[in-house]
Protein backbone atom coordinates (compact mmCIF):
# COMPACT_ATOMS: atom_id res chain seq x y z
CA UNK A 1 0.00 0.00 0.00
CA UNK A 2 0.96 3.37 -0.71
CA UNK A 3 3.48 4.54 2.48
CA UNK A 4 5.47 7.45 3.72
CA UNK A 5 8.28 7.36 6.14
CA UNK A 6 9.37 10.76 8.16
CA UNK A 7 12.14 10.62 10.37
CA UNK A 8 13.53 13.40 12.63
CA UNK A 9 17.14 12.59 13.03
CA UNK A 10 18.09 14.53 15.57
CA UNK A 11 15.15 15.29 17.93
CA UNK A 12 14.55 18.11 19.86
CA UNK A 13 12.48 20.05 22.49
CA UNK A 14 10.38 21.21 19.12
CA UNK A 15 7.12 19.42 18.16
CA UNK A 16 6.52 17.71 15.10
CA UNK A 17 2.67 18.72 13.93
CA UNK A 18 1.46 16.26 10.87
CA UNK A 19 -1.56 17.56 9.11
CA UNK A 20 -3.55 15.10 6.80
CA UNK A 21 -5.99 15.47 4.14
CA UNK A 22 -7.60 12.55 3.21
CA UNK A 23 -11.13 11.91 1.75
CA UNK A 24 -13.00 8.56 1.74
CA UNK A 25 -9.68 6.74 2.90
CA UNK A 26 -8.02 5.06 5.94
CA UNK A 27 -4.94 7.02 7.09
CA UNK A 28 -3.05 4.69 9.52
CA UNK A 29 0.28 6.02 11.28
CA UNK A 30 2.85 4.37 13.45
CA UNK A 31 4.99 6.24 16.09
CA UNK A 32 7.93 4.27 16.08
CA UNK A 33 11.31 4.65 17.51
CA UNK A 34 15.17 3.93 15.97
CA UNK A 35 17.10 2.26 19.06
CA UNK A 36 20.41 0.39 18.49
CA UNK A 37 20.39 1.62 15.24
CA UNK A 38 17.26 0.08 13.86
CA UNK A 39 13.35 0.51 13.41
CA UNK A 40 11.35 -0.88 16.49
CA UNK A 41 7.65 -0.66 17.56
CA UNK A 42 8.85 0.54 20.73
CA UNK A 43 7.84 4.43 19.76
CA UNK A 44 5.69 6.49 22.07
CA UNK A 45 1.83 7.09 21.23
CA UNK A 46 1.04 9.84 19.52
CA UNK A 47 -0.04 12.77 21.13
CA UNK A 48 -3.26 15.56 20.48
CA UNK A 49 -2.24 18.25 22.68
CA UNK A 50 -1.55 20.64 19.53
CA UNK A 51 -5.51 22.43 18.40
CA UNK A 52 -7.68 20.40 16.80
CA UNK A 53 -5.22 17.01 16.49
CA UNK A 54 -6.77 14.06 17.12
CA UNK A 55 -5.49 11.53 19.50
CA UNK A 56 -4.21 8.26 17.88
CA UNK A 57 -5.16 4.80 19.01
CA UNK A 58 -2.71 1.22 19.57
CA UNK A 59 -5.04 -0.58 16.87
CA UNK A 60 -3.62 -1.67 13.70
CA UNK A 61 -0.62 -1.92 14.94
CA UNK A 62 0.40 -4.97 12.89
CA UNK A 63 2.83 -2.86 9.92
CA UNK A 64 4.76 -5.11 9.16
CA UNK A 65 4.66 -7.35 6.27
CA UNK A 66 5.64 -10.93 7.92
CA UNK A 67 2.92 -10.13 10.37
CA UNK A 68 0.29 -9.68 8.45
CA UNK A 69 0.28 -12.60 5.99
CA UNK A 70 -3.52 -14.75 5.90
CA UNK A 71 -0.81 -18.01 6.16
CA UNK A 72 1.47 -17.12 8.72
CA UNK A 73 0.99 -17.73 12.40
CA UNK A 74 1.42 -14.39 14.24
CA UNK A 75 2.04 -14.37 17.35
CA UNK A 76 1.87 -11.65 20.50
CA UNK A 77 3.67 -11.73 23.37
CA UNK A 78 3.02 -11.54 27.45
CA UNK A 79 5.02 -12.79 30.18
CA UNK A 80 4.77 -15.81 31.59
CA UNK A 81 3.18 -16.75 34.94
CA UNK A 82 5.24 -17.71 38.27
CA UNK A 83 4.17 -19.27 41.17
CA UNK A 84 5.11 -17.79 44.35
CA UNK A 85 5.71 -19.50 47.52
CA UNK A 86 1.81 -19.68 48.69
CA UNK A 87 0.68 -20.84 45.20
CA UNK A 88 -0.05 -17.46 44.13
CA UNK A 89 0.22 -16.99 40.37
CA UNK A 90 1.78 -13.67 39.57
CA UNK A 91 2.58 -12.11 36.01
CA UNK A 92 0.98 -13.33 32.91
CA UNK A 93 0.29 -9.99 31.17
CA UNK A 94 0.09 -8.80 28.09
CA UNK A 95 3.69 -6.81 26.89
CA UNK A 96 3.46 -3.53 26.35
CA UNK A 97 5.39 -3.86 23.22
CA UNK A 98 2.94 -6.55 22.05
CA UNK A 99 1.35 -4.99 18.79
CA UNK A 100 -2.80 -4.87 18.57
CA UNK A 101 -4.86 -6.00 15.16
CA UNK A 102 -6.28 -5.89 13.15
CA UNK A 103 -4.60 -5.96 9.77
CA UNK A 104 -5.70 -3.13 7.58
CA UNK A 105 -7.66 -5.08 5.74
CA UNK A 106 -9.89 -5.84 8.81
CA UNK A 107 -8.55 -9.39 9.82
CA UNK A 108 -8.53 -10.52 12.98
CA UNK A 109 -4.28 -10.36 14.37
CA UNK A 110 -2.48 -12.01 15.99
CA UNK A 111 -3.35 -15.72 16.01
CA UNK A 112 -1.94 -16.33 19.34
CA UNK A 113 0.27 -15.21 22.49
CA UNK A 114 3.79 -16.60 23.67
CA UNK A 115 5.65 -15.74 26.52
CA UNK A 116 7.85 -12.81 25.33
CA UNK A 117 9.18 -11.09 28.64
CA UNK A 118 12.06 -11.28 30.62
CA UNK A 119 13.16 -14.54 28.89
CA UNK A 120 16.29 -15.90 29.46
CA UNK A 121 18.15 -16.30 25.94
CA UNK A 122 21.40 -17.39 25.19
CA UNK A 123 23.38 -14.43 23.85
CA UNK A 124 25.76 -14.67 20.51
CA UNK A 125 29.24 -14.43 22.22
CA UNK A 126 30.59 -12.32 19.45
CA UNK A 127 27.81 -9.38 20.36
CA UNK A 128 29.81 -6.68 21.75
CA UNK A 129 26.87 -4.96 23.81
CA UNK A 130 24.70 -8.56 25.09
CA UNK A 131 23.74 -6.52 27.82
CA UNK A 132 23.22 -7.74 31.47
CA UNK A 133 24.77 -11.26 31.56
CA UNK A 134 22.88 -13.85 34.44
CA UNK A 135 24.13 -16.90 33.47
CA UNK A 136 26.53 -18.57 31.14
CA UNK A 137 28.06 -22.10 31.00
CA UNK A 138 30.96 -23.16 29.66
CA UNK A 139 31.81 -25.05 26.51
CA UNK A 140 35.39 -26.33 25.17
CA UNK A 141 37.00 -23.89 27.20
CA UNK A 142 35.24 -20.73 26.42
CA UNK A 143 32.43 -19.51 27.95
CA UNK A 144 29.24 -18.48 26.63
CA UNK A 145 26.79 -16.21 28.35
CA UNK A 146 22.42 -15.63 28.68
CA UNK A 147 20.73 -12.56 29.84
CA UNK A 148 16.89 -11.47 30.06
CA UNK A 149 15.39 -10.45 26.68
CA UNK A 150 12.03 -9.07 25.39
CA UNK A 151 10.08 -8.67 22.43
CA UNK A 152 8.53 -10.69 19.86
CA UNK A 153 11.66 -12.06 19.06
CA UNK A 154 10.98 -13.96 21.72
CA UNK A 155 7.49 -15.33 21.62
CA UNK A 156 7.82 -15.93 18.35
CA UNK A 157 10.72 -18.79 18.69
CA UNK A 158 9.04 -20.22 21.40
CA UNK A 159 5.91 -20.97 18.91
CA UNK A 160 7.85 -21.52 16.75
CA UNK A 161 9.42 -24.68 18.82
CA UNK A 162 6.02 -25.53 19.79
CA UNK A 163 5.33 -26.04 15.98
CA UNK A 164 8.60 -28.07 15.71
CA UNK A 165 7.54 -30.61 18.35
CA UNK A 166 4.15 -30.90 16.71
CA UNK A 167 5.80 -31.85 13.27
CA UNK A 168 7.96 -34.23 15.50
CA UNK A 169 4.98 -36.04 16.91
CA UNK A 170 3.08 -35.58 13.29
CA UNK A 171 5.81 -35.30 10.39
CA UNK A 172 3.03 -34.90 7.72
CA UNK A 173 1.20 -31.99 9.70
CA UNK A 174 0.38 -28.90 7.30
CA UNK A 175 0.93 -25.26 8.19
CA UNK A 176 -2.71 -24.76 8.24
CA UNK A 177 -3.33 -27.60 11.19
CA UNK A 178 -0.24 -26.38 13.36
CA UNK A 179 -2.26 -23.23 12.62
CA UNK A 180 -5.83 -24.41 13.76
CA UNK A 181 -4.47 -26.48 16.64
CA UNK A 182 -2.81 -23.99 18.33
CA UNK A 183 -5.80 -21.55 18.39
CA UNK A 184 -8.41 -24.34 19.36
CA UNK A 185 -5.84 -25.83 21.70
CA UNK A 186 -5.38 -22.20 23.06
CA UNK A 187 -5.54 -21.52 26.80
CA UNK A 188 -7.32 -18.57 28.32
CA UNK A 189 -7.06 -17.10 32.24
CA UNK A 190 -7.85 -14.21 33.99
CA UNK A 191 -5.42 -11.97 31.93
CA UNK A 192 -6.93 -13.13 28.55
CA UNK A 193 -10.59 -12.90 29.75
CA UNK A 194 -13.10 -14.73 27.84
CA UNK A 195 -12.14 -15.25 23.62
CA UNK A 196 -15.19 -16.04 21.63
CA UNK A 197 -14.50 -18.04 18.13
CA UNK A 198 -13.50 -14.50 16.64
CA UNK A 199 -10.45 -14.14 18.16
CA UNK A 200 -8.95 -11.21 20.46
CA UNK A 201 -7.05 -8.03 18.85
CA UNK A 202 -4.61 -8.56 21.87
CA UNK A 203 -4.57 -12.39 22.54
CA UNK A 204 -5.46 -13.86 19.53
CA UNK A 205 -6.73 -17.23 20.56
CA UNK A 206 -5.08 -17.21 23.97
CA UNK A 207 -2.14 -18.42 25.03
CA UNK A 208 0.19 -21.12 23.47
CA UNK A 209 -0.66 -24.08 25.28
CA UNK A 210 2.66 -26.63 24.25
CA UNK A 211 1.06 -29.82 25.92
CA UNK A 212 -2.24 -29.57 24.12
CA UNK A 213 -0.83 -28.61 20.86
CA UNK A 214 1.59 -31.78 20.74
CA UNK A 215 -1.01 -34.35 22.37
CA UNK A 216 -3.34 -33.19 19.46
CA UNK A 217 -0.69 -33.50 16.57
CA UNK A 218 0.26 -36.74 17.68
CA UNK A 219 -3.30 -37.88 17.41
CA UNK A 220 -3.56 -36.93 13.91
CA UNK A 221 -0.68 -39.45 13.39
CA UNK A 222 -2.16 -42.76 11.65
CA UNK A 223 -0.16 -44.88 13.32
CA UNK A 224 -2.42 -44.40 16.53
CA UNK A 225 -6.15 -46.25 16.17
CA UNK A 226 -7.99 -43.55 17.93
CA UNK A 227 -8.83 -39.58 17.19
CA UNK A 228 -8.73 -37.02 19.31
CA UNK A 229 -11.30 -33.90 19.38
CA UNK A 230 -10.20 -31.05 21.11
CA UNK A 231 -12.98 -29.12 22.66
CA UNK A 232 -15.48 -30.84 21.95
CA UNK A 233 -18.87 -28.95 22.16
CA UNK A 234 -21.48 -31.66 23.41
CA UNK A 235 -18.69 -32.57 26.11
CA UNK A 236 -19.41 -30.55 29.39
CA UNK A 237 -16.52 -29.85 31.81
CA UNK A 238 -17.59 -27.86 35.01
CA UNK A 239 -17.58 -26.02 37.11
CA UNK A 240 -14.32 -24.28 35.56
CA UNK A 241 -12.78 -22.81 37.37
CA UNK A 242 -12.93 -25.17 40.12
CA UNK A 243 -11.95 -25.44 44.00
CA UNK A 244 -12.74 -28.80 44.83
CA UNK A 245 -15.23 -30.81 42.53
CA UNK A 246 -14.75 -31.16 38.98
CA UNK A 247 -17.93 -32.92 36.84
CA UNK A 248 -17.71 -34.12 33.38
CA UNK A 249 -21.00 -35.36 31.42
CA UNK A 250 -19.85 -37.08 27.85
CA UNK A 251 -21.57 -38.32 25.31
CA UNK A 252 -19.88 -41.31 25.20
CA UNK A 253 -18.61 -44.07 27.00
CA UNK A 254 -15.37 -42.88 29.19
CA UNK A 255 -12.56 -45.88 30.19
CA UNK A 256 -9.82 -43.52 31.06
CA UNK A 257 -8.81 -40.50 32.02
CA UNK A 258 -5.90 -38.58 32.49
CA UNK A 259 -4.51 -35.61 34.13
CA UNK A 260 -2.00 -33.40 32.87
CA UNK A 261 -0.23 -29.99 34.64
CA UNK A 262 1.47 -27.71 31.99
CA UNK A 263 5.04 -29.37 32.33
CA UNK A 264 3.94 -32.48 30.51
CA UNK A 265 3.81 -34.37 34.00
CA UNK A 266 0.67 -36.97 34.43
CA UNK A 267 -0.56 -35.98 37.59
CA UNK A 268 -3.41 -38.47 38.10
CA UNK A 269 -4.69 -41.81 36.04
CA UNK A 270 -7.47 -43.76 36.66
CA UNK A 271 -8.93 -46.34 34.32
CA UNK A 272 -12.17 -47.76 34.30
CA UNK A 273 -13.44 -50.83 34.90
CA UNK A 274 -16.64 -52.62 35.40
CA UNK A 275 -18.31 -49.08 35.44
CA UNK A 276 -17.89 -47.59 31.92
CA UNK A 277 -19.98 -43.82 31.68
CA UNK A 278 -20.62 -41.26 30.37
CA UNK A 279 -20.21 -39.06 33.32
CA UNK A 280 -17.49 -38.52 35.57
CA UNK A 281 -17.12 -36.59 39.06
CA UNK A 282 -13.83 -36.42 41.13
CA UNK A 283 -11.89 -34.50 43.88
CA UNK A 284 -9.09 -31.92 42.45
CA UNK A 285 -8.40 -30.11 45.44
CA UNK A 286 -5.14 -31.99 46.25
CA UNK A 287 -3.88 -30.56 43.25
CA UNK A 288 -2.00 -26.96 43.16
CA UNK A 289 -3.60 -24.07 42.01
CA UNK A 290 -3.20 -23.59 38.46
CA UNK A 291 -4.19 -25.02 34.75
CA UNK A 292 -4.48 -28.44 33.85
CA UNK A 293 -5.44 -30.40 30.78
CA UNK A 294 -7.89 -33.63 30.97
CA UNK A 295 -7.38 -36.26 28.54
CA UNK A 296 -10.48 -38.25 28.55
CA UNK A 297 -10.42 -41.67 26.61
CA UNK A 298 -13.18 -43.69 24.92
CA UNK A 299 -13.36 -47.01 23.14
CA UNK A 300 -13.39 -44.87 20.18
CA UNK A 301 -12.74 -41.54 20.39
CA UNK A 302 -10.62 -39.07 23.27
CA UNK A 303 -10.45 -35.67 23.33
CA UNK A 304 -8.40 -32.92 25.36
CA UNK A 305 -10.37 -30.30 28.08
CA UNK A 306 -8.62 -27.77 29.84
CA UNK A 307 -9.51 -26.51 33.49
CA UNK A 308 -8.49 -24.39 36.31
CA UNK A 309 -8.30 -24.98 40.04
CA UNK A 310 -8.27 -21.65 42.00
Amino acid sequence: KPNIQIEFAKPTNLKAVLVISSSNSNVHIWNNARLARRYTNWGATLNSNYPNAQRGNPDYGLGEPAGCGKSVITVAAHRAELIIPGGQIVYGQLANFSSRGPTVDGRTKPDISGPGQVVKSAVNSFDPEPGSIIDSVSFNGKTYGFANYSGTSMSGPAVAGIVALMLQAYPDLTAQQAKDIIKQTARLDNRTGNIDENGHLNWGWGKINALAAVLVAESLNPKLSQQTIVNETNTRIFPNPTREILRVEANYLIVNYQIYDLNGRIVREVNSTNDISGMLEFNVSDLPKGMYLLRLKGLEKSEIQQFLVH
